[in-house]
């Protein structure tokens, strides 16, 4: 109804005020009755909301007469505030609900390597989801709304940045076992010239063959995480891996410091010499470098 339309006439009279306040906080009331069917509102929410309105009444008893006869009006301050917090609320609610989403059904990707595993590819882009989620997590944190979420949040707080570490290490482990197994297992005379080194990554090969077939078998990244002891296996295997590399480095440069003309080769080229030392073609290949 268009008030404004009214004759003057009749808008003189104490009454056409009295009936425009009335028909105006219907209409205050009706648009206060309309954002109460938000989603976001939970029965957290509409207790407070109850509260407020001092109706000592159940929620799920709530109807929509006890609602208009309880002079939303007076309180929709009150009322918009709840609102406010319920759909600030909403919004953490959904991001959490897409990261336990996200992360309960993300699966490895894994590529053949040389009829012997799978091996993990693409860690670039787990590493950089699991920066982005643990830089939004670090905002939800300072939000006004996160309370209600605290002990959500700083468990997937913990979880990722866990769930990081874990992943660096096992990245490290891979990459230090494809450089040694192609310079261990390539070589004919290694096992004689390096016997404890040799046979120190033939258990440490087999453990991470095991850990690969493993992750084939199940690539669900959160589920491998769960493994018990999974993150101390990784420690383990990156420690002997990065003593057998310095003792291959050690090797090397007594090597070295015998025949100064090896400083011009690098190091996979002067095992693949050393552990192939029978073998003319390959030292063919490589003698040009140190006489070049």
């Amino acid at each position: 109804m268009d008030l404004k339309k009214i004759p003057a006439k009749y808008r003189q009279y104490e009454i056409f005020d009295k009936v425009k306040d009335e028909i105006q906080e219907y209409l205050k009331t009706y648009i206060i009755l309309s954002d109460l069917k938000s989603e976001s509102l939970k029965e957290r929410h509409w207790k407070l909301i109850l509260q407020k309105l001092e109706l000592k009444i159940y929620y799920n008893k709530l109807s929509l007469g006890n609602l208009w006869s309880s002079n939303l009006c007076y309180h929709e301050s009150a009322i918009r505030e709840i609102l406010n917090q319920s759909q600030g609320e909403m919004v953490l609610d959904e991001f959490l609900r897409g990261l336990k989403d996200t992360w309960t059904e993300y699966e490895l990707e894994l590529v053949q390597y040389q009829n012997r595993c799978k091996l993990i590819k693409g860690w670039n882009d787990i590493l950089s989801n699991i920066d982005d989620h643990l830089n939004a997590i670090q905002s939800m944190k300072i939000s006004s709304y996160v309370k209600i979420f605290e002990e959500e949040t700083l468990n997937w707080d913990d979880k990722l940045n866990r769930l990081r570490n874990l992943l660096e290490v096992w990245m490290n482990v891979q990459r230090k076992w494809v450089y040694l197994e192609g310079v261990l297992k390539s070589s004919t005379d290694i096992k004689l010239l390096l016997p404890q080194e040799y046979n120190r990554f033939k258990i440490i090969d087999a453990d991470f063959i095991s850990i690969m077939k493993k992750t084939s078998e199940n690539p669900k990244l959160l589920e491998l995480f769960q493994i018990n002891g999974f993150q101390k296996q990784l420690d383990r295997l990156s420690d002997s891996l990065s003593k057998i590399q310095k003792a291959l480095g050690e090797y090397l440069e007594k090597q070295r410091n015998q025949f100064p003309r090896f400083y011009f080769v690098g190091d996979e080229d002067l095992l693949e010499m050393i552990g192939n030392s029978k073998d003319a073609k390959i030292i063919q290949r490589n003698i040009n470098k140190m006489f070049a």
